[in-house]
């Protein structure tokens, strides 16, 4: 019994000899720690605003911010149809937030929706928009992928016979990556350079 007990006597003083230097470190390390910001970009009236991601860059290093939100006007597409997002019925459209100003980017021509998808470090934003079409393969407004640079919205288009398109990445180089979609339901990939300036 008097075995057992110095034991448990021993094991325990081990155990608080082990615990005290990093109580000690957890508490210095306490003392120190990172002061961030909740920043709520707001809306462009309507009841919810989103992101692009995951692993998508959408927040550059002069504090710009990419991002997507409803506006207070019914979505007229057919079921609230939405592409790649859960419909609640409302347009969405793509928008930036800097200086503590959230700044709607709009749509193309005959469009109610677009998103942005990524941002580069010089400030240009991939993304998509309606154009106004319906898509025949799925009944459903056609998007194509856009290159927002400031105020302007440069449509990517498609290659001949595509119904679809959709910027995924930008450099701040203007160079965007971007999907296509054809007739024949098959995806392909392409790697171009988008004109961020008329000639």
């Amino acid at each position: 019994m008097r075995r057992n007990m110095r034991s448990f006597i021993t094991a325990v003083s081990f155990c608080a000899a082990l615990a005290m230097p990093f109580g000690s470190f957890a508490q210095e390390q306490d003392a120190t720690h990172h002061h961030y910001k909740l920043v709520d970009t707001g809306t462009l009236g309507g009841p919810n605003s989103n992101f692009s991601g995951p692993g998508l860059p959408i927040l550059n290093n002069r504090g710009t911010f990419a991002t997507f939100t409803n506006t207070s006007t019914p979505n007229p597409n057919a079921g609230c149809f939405l592409a790649f997002n859960s419909p609640d019925c409302f347009v969405e459209h793509a928008a930036v937030w800097h200086n503590g100003t959230l700044i709607d980017l709009g749509v193309l021509p005959g469009g109610a929706n677009s998103q942005t998808t990524s941002l580069s470090p010089s400030g240009l934003i991939a993304g998509f928009s309606e154009n106004g079409l319906i898509d025949p393969l799925i009944g459903q407004q056609e998007i194509v992928g856009v290159l927002f640079a400031g105020r302007k919205t440069i449509n990517l288009g498609t290659f001949p016979g595509g119904t679809e398109s959709l910027a995924t990445n930008v450099n701040s180089r203007g160079q965007v990556m971007t999907r296509f979609r054809f007739m024949m339901a098959r995806h392909y990939h392409h790697f171009g350079t988008a004109r961020t300036s008329p000639k």
